[in-house]
């Protein structure tokens, strides 16, 4: 993606969900069109994700009138959208319910009601999973690549490929073409 493309893309992206009178201000003409666009897409997208990509680049042709490889273009740049509303949504989620636990767990606390309390640390702990013993970083500098041994056998691959007597046609194929020399050709 060009640099160029890039920072209109942030731009965009940034003032996505703005009112249209602070969008004027922030983006040219051409990044408003964009916006709207894009604004649409992601609406109609999060309202069913299950919405193949063809649909939304038809979509985009028919109703924004723009060539096909624009409509790609823009799904590229709307799926990088989509992913870091995803992931935003996805940490807000983690955020609630650590947050909801805690404060279970202060009421719990505060009402003296010990096994409520046990219970919103045992989910706060598998949320987290904390439960689970955490794995051994992989030694990826004492890892080797394979020792591959290079074999002109073709039984190595399978074994009902073998020739008897090969050893014997190879001498005869090398004696036969031995004095053989290259031809030139020339075109006409």
């Amino acid at each position: 993606m060009p640099k160029k493309e890039l920072k209109a893309l942030e731009k965009i992206t940034h003032n996505l969900f703005v009112s249209a009178g602070e969008a004027e201000i922030a983006l040219t003409k051409d990044e408003q069109l964009i916006k709207e666009r894009y604004s649409h897409v992601i609406t109609r997208w999060l309202s069913d994700p299950s919405m193949p990509d063809k649909h939304i680049v038809n979509f985009l042709m028919n109703q924004y009138k723009i060539e096909k490889s624009q409509a790609y273009r823009d799904l590229a740049n709307i799926k990088i959208i989509m992913g870091n509303i995803q992931n935003a949504t996805k940490e807000w989620m983690r955020y609630t319910v650590s947050q909801g636990l805690l404060g279970c767990i202060q009421k719990a606390r505060s009402e003296k009601k010990l096994m409520e309390e046990i219970t919103a640390y045992d989910k706060l702990a598998k949320y987290f999973k904390l439960d689970k013993e955490e794995d051994e970083p992989i030694p990826w500098e004492k890892l080797l690549p394979p020792d591959f041994e290079l074999s002109s056998d073709v039984r190595v691959l399978d074994p009902k490929l073998h020739i008897p007597d090969i050893e014997e046609k190879r001498q005869r194929l090398r004696e036969k073409y031995k004095n053989a020399s290259d031809i030139d050709y020339e075109s006409t």
